[in-house]
């Protein structure tokens, strides 16, 4: 049986350390507290293409998932000055939506052997006498754990019984 390994939250270096610790052979299984659809934010980013091909081995970026950058207008707060760049055509840089990338990621990751539990939200470590017991505790649909720091110690309570304890 090969050890079990626990990733908390989908974001985009978590998910692709999952997928090359699952093709490692590890048993791997990402909770993320978000919908899968509802993961990424709405915005693009400038990035070479190459590490996430790389990473996800793929030799191109699908058709559609990303575009060339446009020329840019800065405007101050005080909307008085405004700062414009033109790109030269050959200068343009790739630019992608985030939730296509992770959706990339996360198709590479499944493929790769990782196991995803979409809305379920890792809260905190269980904390024994002011040490980490390396478990994690999660939350589903209102059950949780609380941990806080009073005076240097841990203390934590259980408001809701824990549906989930992993070791």
């Amino acid at each position: 049986m090969s050890k079990k390994i626990v990733v908390a939250g989908a974001g985009h270096g978590g998910v692709i350390a999952a997928a090359k610790l699952a093709k490692e052979g590890f048993d791997v299984t990402v909770y993320e507290k978000k919908k899968r659809e509802n993961i990424g934010h709405d915005w693009e980013d400038r990035f070479d293409f190459r590490t996430v091909l790389d990473a996800v081995e793929k030799d191109e970026m699908p058709d559609g998932a990303w575009k060339y950058r446009g020329n840019t207008v800065f405007v101050s707060p005080s909307k008085r000055t405004e700062v414009k760049i033109d790109f030269a055509p050959d200068k343009r840089q790739k630019v992608m939506w985030r939730k296509p990338l992770i959706n990339i990621i996360i198709d590479y990751a499944e493929s790769s052997g990782v196991k995803f539990a979409f809305e379920n939200e890792i809260i905190s470590p269980i904390i024994k006498g002011n040490r980490c017991r390396r478990n994690l505790h999660c939350e589903r649909r209102g059950f949780c754990r609380f941990c806080h720091r009073r005076g240097g110690r841990v203390f934590s309570r259980t408001q809701k019984p824990a549906r989930l304890v992993f070791d």
